[in-house]
């Protein structure tokens, strides 16, 4: 799996909406909704255990990622959360995440900055919240 800090030179949405249907086992969501690393391999594990599951609410690993990221289970709302920015935090995961990321290296004008620190406290309470999403469904 890959996470990293990327710095978009000229966000283009449409652009990036593009690369994320090109790449289903990719995603990019705004740098407020980042609470480690830890967090982000949770939520891919309980997407990709809710869809071996036949749990999953979303259509998408990238919008069920999203809605345990955000710890909601209304799509409009994780959506507009983690809505990617200047700064945007990228994540792939399966066996092309490396491919994944160098494609977009090509395909976007991006500077890779190192990923914000967080603390032990805050990253269990958003490990926790993600676990509840999970619990209430």
């Amino acid at each position: 799996m890959i996470v990293k800090t990327v710095k978009f030179k000229n966000l283009d949405m449409n652009a990036v909406k593009r690369f994320l249907e090109q790449h289903p086992e990719t995603q990019l969501f705004s740098a407020k909704c980042f609470h480690g690393e830890k967090h982000v391999l949770h939520c891919v594990n309980e997407c990709l255990k809710a869809f071996a599951s036949d749990e999953n609410i979303a259509k998408t690993k990238q919008v069920e990622f999203l809605l345990f990221l955000t710890g909601t289970r209304q799509i409009k709302k994780a959506l507009q959360k983690a809505t990617p920015e200047e700064q945007s935090i990228f994540t792939a995961w399966g066996k092309h995440a490396a491919r994944d990321f160098e494609e977009l290296r090509k395909q976007f004008s991006i500077t890779i900055k190192p990923l914000p620190r967080v603390g032990k406290e805050e990253q269990l309470r958003a490990i926790e919240r993600s676990s509840l999403f999970k619990l209430s469904s």
